[in-house]
């Protein structure tokens, strides 16, 4: 066995287990938010908290039609009490007051500290009677609004308060005690899940639980409607999943047809696609080693690497011409090759260290996917094919373009008056473009988040797109803090500023002011003299109410509820989800909704002039964010430019003709940018690695195209090798550009482009200079 063989064995061996491990430990993760950038101050941590695990995270809108409003009614209340019993969600909401076992036992012995009703003259005489006779009348109505076996132990109502308040004012129309829209056409329900919105295994359990459940109730599949963060990140990792399949197959198969038709060797076709898995592999092994998961846009991204990576075997290919043992023939490529690879790897190391996971993650897998696939081509590939290889006909057009003579230099002219009107016409627009808003990079339709915002409304729910963010020392002084704010805030609502306001006081009042109102509760001898004057003239026994007398003097003896005596429970989960620890304190999150006047709200927030005070626009906040990482991944994308320069410089030793192999793809560059802006597309981070990828390629044909190939046939088969290798990446990239994804979309029409733009330049640009001696070399 000799040693080219032994080492085609080793690799397939070495491709093998690595596959193994790729297929049985590889952990691939689907949540946009993952992709983002990592946070550098408290402000970005709790800003990036909110997007990956705040309250909306958890919220699931439901809908049901279908069906008369009678029986949507009942379909409303069997989902809501199915979906209460399975446990995977801490509220469940659907017009109806409900709360259920010891949580409601718990609550209705601290009813007298926890309700905002309760002042100095909440139990007066007078108080009492209104309250009274407020019982009478709601007896007397043929719809049950109270709940008479509680009468004597609650007549003021204090838990059906508590209840009203948490529910807040902004809620849809109500029928039969169930919430609809506003043509009664559908019911409408709001479940709090109990895990964030970025665990998507556990968000897809809780919409499974919400489909069985409404099929249980008899709702048509197509009569329910899911809306919220959480399902559309589920639909988000389907999505991925799926394109990243379907493009797989489909560039596989397009790869696999051009190799056939070019080089009509099905041994060519099976050998040439050994570095292509070695390369997906390699690249998935990679990241999932340094970033300890996969994300599923990186994976999809790897089929890009199919379109690059099949260079190196067709460049080797299309120098099998029975002539010379294919030792040799890989002999007078390899240093091309393998000064292109560098060349492109040394541009994407500087990614590899930004701050930015999901761009960390692309530069990683397109180095080692890259650097595996010439490895595989070098070593593994002669020990697989016998030493006079043939690969079959070149095409007639090779021949032909190999004995006329390039185009002219002034072609060169041409392009560069047209790189630069590009750079003029971008800077010209008088707009950036670059799009800083990571909403763009979703793949959910725009229509689906226009309904979701509508039921968001039409719930009440906040929209949460700004945040107030009180830090304290501890929870105590945090929920202190937010009910002084809250009182702050009112005027805002009055005067139109906000619509509302959500906050963890509004849930779990702090130990003070739950103090505050145990101390104003009456001694019982007081209470029992009230309620007598209270009483008088109405239709009660004279101690019907003895167990309200007993329950607020028990409430005197009560301590303070605290967070920690909520535990599993969905008052407890409401309260921890706006009230966070955060480094060595607490922070409290107070949610503003329908904010109709910014300006007015800085103003008010300018005034205040409190340190502990913070406004998270999530929107701005967002995009500022992905603003100034993109800056910085900018100046590192200049960095790697750089690095591909000297590279080329120390592999060349020629200034003219690292310019020569440079050029085309600078050009290229500058014209791709100018030809997206014209399609109105915005350049986004993913566009930056896109374009990085293009110089690399356009780096790799320059140099063949540069090359001083001493006679004919071999200048033609270096033709033929590049027309096939812009083919296939050029079709691979085509159909990245069909994909629903909008980063994948990006990156897809991105690079087809541009490498189209590449090939015609460095035909035209990147000349043979020859000098004595030098035929062949790189």
């Amino acid at each position: 066995m000799n040693s080219q063989r032994l080492a085609a064995i080793l690799w397939l061996a070495a491709l093998a287990a690595a596959s193994a491990w790729v297929v049985t430990q590889t952990s691939i993760r689907s949540d946009i938010s993952s992709f983002m950038p990592r946070a550098k101050t408290p402000v970005q941590q709790l800003l990036l908290t909110e997007l990956r695990a705040g309250p909306v995270t958890r919220i699931t809108l439901i809908s049901i039609g279908g069906a008369s409003r009678d029986a949507l009614a009942m379909q409303s209340k069997a989902i809501a009490a199915r979906l209460r019993a399975s446990g995977l969600f801490v509220r469940v909401a659907n017009g109806e007051p409900i709360v259920d076992g010891a949580e409601r036992e718990q609550l209705f012995a601290y009813r007298y500290l926890l309700s905002p009703a309760v002042d100095e003259g909440h139990f007066s005489a007078a108080a009492l009677r209104d309250a009274l006779q407020q019982r009478l009348r709601e007896l007397a109505s043929p719809l049950p609004v109270f709940d008479r076996p509680s009468l004597a132990l609650d007549p003021t109502a204090e838990l059906r308060t508590m209840l009203t308040a948490w529910r807040g004012s902004a809620e849809p129309r109500s029928y039969r005690g169930v919430w609809f829209d506003d043509r009664g056409e559908r019911a409408l329900l709001l479940a709090h899940t109990r895990v964030a919105g970025f665990d998507l295994n556990a968000q897809e359990q809780a919409q499974r639980a919400v489909r069985e459940a409404a099929e249980a109730a008899g709702v048509a599949p197509l009569a329910l409607g899911l809306s919220g963060p959480g399902v559309y990140a589920v639909a988000s990792r389907d999505l991925i999943r799926a394109e990243t399949r379907r493009l797989g197959i489909a560039a596989t198969l397009v790869v696999m047809l051009i190799v056939l038709v070019s080089y009509r060797s099905l041994r060519l076709l099976l050998v040439g696609a050994i570095p292509l898995v070695s390369a997906v592999v390699a690249g998935v092994l990679a990241v999932d080693l340094v970033f300890g998961a996969v994300h599923g846009i990186a994976l999809a991204f790897g089929v890009t690497v199919i379109g690059v990576a099949i260079d190196y075997p067709i460049h080797l290919f299309s120098r099998f011409s029975g002539e010379r043992s294919t030792r040799k023939s890989l002999a007078s490529i390899w240093p091309t090759i393998r000064l292109g690879v560098i060349t492109t790897a040394m541009g994407y190391l500087a990614m590899t260290a930004t701050d930015f996971p999901g761009m960390a993650q692309l530069a990683t897998f397109a180095i080692a996917g890259l650097l595996a696939a010439a490895a595989c081509t070098r070593w593994a590939l002669l020990g697989l094919l016998p030493a006079d290889c043939t690969a079959g006909q070149m095409w007639p057009s090779a021949d032909w373009c190999a004995r006329r003579r390039r185009p002219p230099a002034q072609w060169g002219w041409l392009l560069a008056l047209a790189g630069l009107l590009s750079v003029v016409y971008v800077l010209g627009r008088g707009e950036t473009p670059w799009q800083d808003d990571m909403a763009a990079s979703s793949p959910i339709p725009a229509s689906l988040m226009a309904r979701d915002r509508h039921l968001h409304a039409r719930l009440g729910v906040a929209d949460t797109n700004h945040v107030l963010v009180i830090e304290a020392a501890n929870a105590e002084a945090a929920l202190q803090a937010s009910e002084s704010l809250a009182v702050d805030l009112q005027p805002l609502v009055a005067a139109g500023v906000i619509t509302s306001f959500d906050h963890p006081a509004r849930y779990l009042p702090s130990a003070r002011t739950q103090l505050a109102r145990r101390a104003i509760l009456p001694q019982p001898d007081r209470l029992a003299a009230d309620l007598v004057q209270a009483q008088a003239g109405l239709p009660f026994k004279a101690d019907a109410f003895s167990p309200f007398i007993a329950a607020v003097s028990a409430a005197r003896t009560l301590p303070p509820l605290l967070l920690e005596n909520l535990q599993d429970t969905a008052l407890g989960a409401r309260v921890r989800s706006a009230l966070l620890p955060v480094g060595d304190g607490w922070a409290a999150l107070v949610l503003l909704a329908g904010v109709a006047r910014t300006e007015a709200l800085s103003r008010w927030l300018a005034e205040r002039e409190q340190p502990n005070l913070r406004h998270l626009d999530l929107r701005r906040d967002t995009r500022s964010l992905m603003m100034d990482f993109r800056q910085h991944a900018f100046g590192r994308a200049l960095w790697g430019l750089l690095a591909m320069v000297l590279v080329l410089w120390l592999g060349l030793r020629s200034a003219k003709r690292t310019i020569a192999v440079l050029a085309p793809g600078l050009l290229a560059v500058v014209i791709d940018i100018a030809a997206l802006c014209m399609t109105g597309q915005l350049l986004s981070l993913f566009h930056l690695v896109s374009l990085l990828l293009v110089v690399g390629i356009s780096i790799d044909y320059g140099l063949f195209f540069s090359r001083d190939d001493a006679h004919q046939r071999e200048r033609a088969r270096t033709f033929h090798g590049l027309v096939v290798c812009a083919l296939s990446t050029v079709a691979v990239f085509g159909l990245l550009a069909t994909s629903e994804l909008p980063v994948l979309r990006a990156i897809g029409s991105t690079v087809a482009i541009g490498v189209s733009l590449s090939f015609v330049a460095a035909l035209v640009i990147a000349r043979p200079v020859r000098s004595p001696g030098t035929a062949g070399r790189i």
